[in-house]
């Protein structure tokens, strides 16, 4: 958590402007506000361009605060942009846009941009450095926009003529008629109640001191017709912000984002000097889990006030105080966070006043936004707190937790006036600007809350050239070297990607996919059907022209999820010691992602790709995979013909031999719970009321088979499903018992691997030693294995069952059956030529005897995808060691297995 800016040393000058701050302007704080704009903080050029409505005001050194009038506005700034520190774009209530020049201390007027429509306010601002294109947003719903407006200007000069084709018109005095404060308008030129008109209409004598010369020295640029677009929104147009779009890595494109008072969110490109709608981002259509809940009613958008892009990430400012959240890779809003559930805010402004007025962040930082919202400057600090327990976290309206902590008041304790507003904040480098409804500007230093925590080199030279030897890879390679391996996994390690973390999830995809497009792939992202996590597919065409024709193709998962981490944030950081990479998913499954993704993109740049590879990630294994079946149903892309399946997610069934698994175990995960109407007192109601707790112990007791330690349910493990090992199967148990590997028995294996089994892994109820709890629960984890009944008929046995024990009670509680989660049991064909290409390789590059191992536990994507590839032969490859700690602190990963798996896995793809 970063610490609370409220001391003065942080605070470099404040500036008043309060004499010159018309009081109009407050009226109406969704349209008009006071603006400002840091234009650059260096030690060359110290520039602030405050607005005050009658004037900009410079102040061109925040050291000796020295404040410079600058040439009249003539009418309300109501928004800003900015170029390379070296253009300005102002737009205004005369339904104008200004172009400037920025110089030293002052700004050159190169050009005026109108519109012969009625646009209104000019309420925003973007301009395109792609398309050298200006885009602006108007109070009448509409977009318009210019195309090369500073090309001419930055080789000429100001004083250039600008061709900009139908834009301009050769006459000067018809560009001044028609600018809107010489056009007739029905609301202020029309007759009034006296039935008289007024022979001087209030817009001229708002514009008194305009002077026709000051337009006829400049460019005037008329906005072509075909470059306006009406209705682009159903409401004031507040918000556009750029990102761009890397699928591209060699021309990536630039969309531009718009957000309006309708709620909605839209999705624009530039294609051959046309400004085109891609698409519209409704987060009211959206899915179960991240938006409404089924009980909750929905309703309208509520207005969009402001807006961040921190790619693939939206931040917008919501009119009843919230902060949505959507991730630009699957148009789902991921998270909200509701600001006025959160005990940060004063109450003295009603909840019309109390709007997030604007969002913004530093380049320098990832972690932390700064919202200027009621009467003050809050830093959010995207990061989760680990060190907070969940007490102290509060429940969102749409279900996500967000902790007080993350959101911290910035400057309270040397505000002027309790009743003044923040209007807008500015952010460069490490300087924050804020400018508040009483005319106050500060500046504050955030060198100390943007100073990042950067971690020394991983490894020093010397080990480097080591790695790179031992591994065979080429030191000059930058793209597949060991130093660049440890740095991907770094970064990628740094995403805290537990389910619960739709943020990070989100930005570790996004990574994720800028990495794979850098390493020569072709990327592509789908939103997972049930809950919008991303599930990323990387292509890898064989490009091996001696075996072009015979390739086959092979589809490798894996996972970038990881489980929650209950000890501190060190465990998103990536270490190396004593031969180890330490971190949280080190070993499951972001090493392993590393290590293979390198590989193939180091046969692929070679042109030695005998195969075509296909990766698929998903964000949700931890989970269960829950929505990966649907999602890949649901798009074509998803179900090509695929000869071999690696699934890499497994461990060594010890540390010194590596293994090859075969064979895993089913799960049916269900909580049985009964709850009563209330709480019951043990003195009291004892012996008149039906208890939850003994029913629920009479339903256990008449489901566990204690004696043979089994489940009581008819046809749970029939005669005819029991079987003894194969011969292939019992050499495989000796040969891992014969190297003493996990200290194992036969006995332990055949129980362990090849045999169903149940655990009560948690019970609840009451906590109170006289109280009988309302609701009692426990949690049954059932493995089966290949020669049961599926999972899906052992369910439907054992609820039937419970229910049916649960009416002999004729009980006043009621029941309730949950499957938490469920997987099918899986057996391999460890026969196959698969399993001896990459027995084989793993003892060319290990030097040590192969196991053939099955496991306890269950992976569900392993019978989702044989399902949907039932032609295909898959085979599990073990990565890490039995010591890896996997799921638990101090997760690690060997470095020589890190480098080993890419080799092998190169090794293997290429014989197959």
């Amino acid at each position: 958590m970063a610490r609370i800016l409220s001391d003065n040393n942080n605070l470099l000058h404040s500036w008043s402007f309060y004499k010159t701050i018309n009081e109009n302007i407050l009226s109406s704080l969704l349209v008009e506000k006071l603006n400002l704009l840091i234009l650059g903080t260096s030690d060359t050029n110290k520039l602030i361009l405050v607005d005050t409505s009658e004037n900009y005001k410079i102040i061109t050194d925040y050291r000796i605060t020295n404040v410079e009038d600058t040439t009249d506005s003539f009418a309300s700034v109501l928004c800003m942009e900015s170029h390379e520190d070296k253009y300005l774009f102002v737009g205004c209530s005369d339904s104008l846009i200004r172009v400037y020049k920025i110089a030293s201390s002052s700004l050159q007027l190169l050009h005026t941009i109108y519109s012969t429509m009625d646009v209104g306010d000019i309420l925003s601002l973007k301009y395109l450095d792609q398309y050298d294109t200006l885009v602006i947003g108007t109070q009448r719903c509409c977009l318009l926009y210019v195309t090369d407006l500073l090309k001419s200007s930055k080789t000429t000069g100001p004083s250039a003529e600008i061709n900009l084709t139908e834009s301009a018109i050769a006459d000067e005095n018809d560009h001044i008629n028609r600018l809107p404060s010489k056009r007739y308008d029905k609301f202020f030129d029309s007759i009034g109640p006296t039935g008289n008109k007024s022979t001087v209409s209030s817009r001229s004598l708002s514009n008194a001191t305009q002077d026709d010369n000051t337009f006829q020295s400049m460019n005037i640029i008329q906005v072509p017709k075909e470059n306006i677009v009406n209705f682009a929104h159903n409401g004031f147009i507040y918000c556009m912000d750029t990102y761009f779009d890397e699928k591209d890595c060699t021309h990536p494109t630039q969309y531009l984002i718009t957000s309006a008072g309708d709620g909605l969110t839209k999705r624009w490109v530039m294609e051959d000097n046309c400004l085109y709608l891609k698409n519209i981002i409704d987060i009211n259509d959206d899915i179960t889990g991240y938006g409404f809940s089924d009980d909750e009613e929905e309703k309208e958008n509520d207005a969009v006030i402001s807006q961040f892009i921190k790619f693939p990430l939206l931040f917008q400012g919501i009119s009843d105080m919230r902060i949505n959240v959507i991730s630009l890779l699957t148009d789902r809003l991921i998270e909200t966070i509701n600001l006025s559930e959160l005990n940060v805010f004063d109450d003295h402004l009603s909840k019309d006043e109390s709007l997030p007025h604007a969002i913004k962040a530093s380049s320098n930082n990832d972690n932390i936004l700064f919202i200027a919202a009621n009467d003050n400057v809050y830093q959010y600090n995207l990061d989760e707190d680990e060190e907070n327990d969940i007490t102290d976290q509060k429940l969102s309206r749409r279900g996500s937790l967000v902790s007080d902590t993350k959101i911290i008041p910035f400057i309270r304790s040397i505000r002027s006036e309790v009743n003044s507003q923040i209007l807008n904040i500015c952010i460069d480098g490490n300087k924050l600007s804020v400018l508040e409804s009483d005319g106050n500007v500060y500046l504050f230093d955030l060198s100390d809350t943007l100073k990042c925590n950067t971690q020394k080199s991983l490894l020093n030279e010397d080990d480097i050239l080591a790695l790179n030897q031992k591994n065979n890879t080429d030191e000059n390679d930058p793209n597949h070297n060991s130093e660049t391996l440890i740095k991907d996994l770094s970064k990628f390690i740094s995403f805290k990607t537990t389910a619960d973390n739709k943020q990070q999830i989100h930005s570790c995809a996004s990574y994720l996919h800028t990495l794979l497009k850098k390493l020569h792939s072709t990327v592509e992202i789908f939103p997972n059907s049930l809950n919008g996590t991303p599930v990323l597919k990387a292509t890898f065409h064989a490009n091996n022209e001696h075996l072009a024709n015979n390739s086959k193709n092979i589809l490798i998962y894996a996972h970038y999820d990881v489980v929650p981490s209950s000890v501190s944030d060190s465990e998103f950081h990536l270490f190396v010691k004593d031969g180890f990479l330490q971190g949280r998913g080190v070993s499951d499954n972001k090493g392993p992602i590393i290590s293979m993704i390198h590989g193939i993109s180091e046969l692929h740049d070679a042109k030695k790709l005998n195969n075509n590879v296909v990766f698929i990630f998903e964000g949700c294994e931890e989970i269960g995979s829950i929505g990966f079946e649907e999602t890949l149903k649901s798009h074509l892309e998803l179900q090509e013909k695929f000869d071999y399946i690696i699934m890499s997610n497994s461990y060594w069934i010890g540390n010194k031999y590596p293994c090859l698994n075969y064979g895993m175990r089913g799960v049916l995960n269900l909580q049985i719970s009964v709850e009563g109407k209330r709480d019951l007192h043990s003195g009291t109601d004892g012996g008149i009321f039906s208890e939850t707790t003994k029913d629920l112990m009479f339903l256990m007791s008449n489901l566990i088979d204690y004696k043979n330690n089994t489940l009581n349910v008819p046809g749970f493990v029939e005669d005819s499903e029991t079987q003894d090992l194969c011969k292939d199967e019992t050499r495989f148990f000796n040969d891992i018992i014969a190297t003493g590997e996990g200290n194992v028995t036969l006995e332990t294996l055949i129980h362990k691997w090849t045999k169903p089994s149940f655990s009560i892994t948690s019970m609840n109820g009451s906590f109170e030693q006289s109280i009988v709890p309302k609701e009692a629960n426990v949690t049954l984890s059932i493995r089966t294995v290949p020669t049961q009944k599926s999972v899906s008929c052992l369910k439907k046995l054992i609820t039937e069952k419970i229910q049916n024990d649960f009416k002999i009670l004729n009980s006043d509680n009621k029941l309730k059956l949950q499957v938490l989660n469920e997987a099918e049991p899986w057996l391999g064909d460890f026969k196959d030529r698969i399993y001896k290409i990459a027995s084989e390789e793993l003892k060319s590059v290990w030097k040590n005897d192969v196991l053939l191992i099955r496991e306890g536990g269950s992976i569900p994507t392993l019978k989702i995808l044989e399902r949907m590839h039932p032609t295909a032969k898959i085979m599990i490859l073990p990565n890490g060691q039995a010591s890896d700690n996997a799921h638990l602190q101090g997760e690690k990963f060997r470095l020589e297995n890190f480098f080993n798996l890419k080799t092998c896995v190169k090794n293997i793809v290429n014989r197959l």
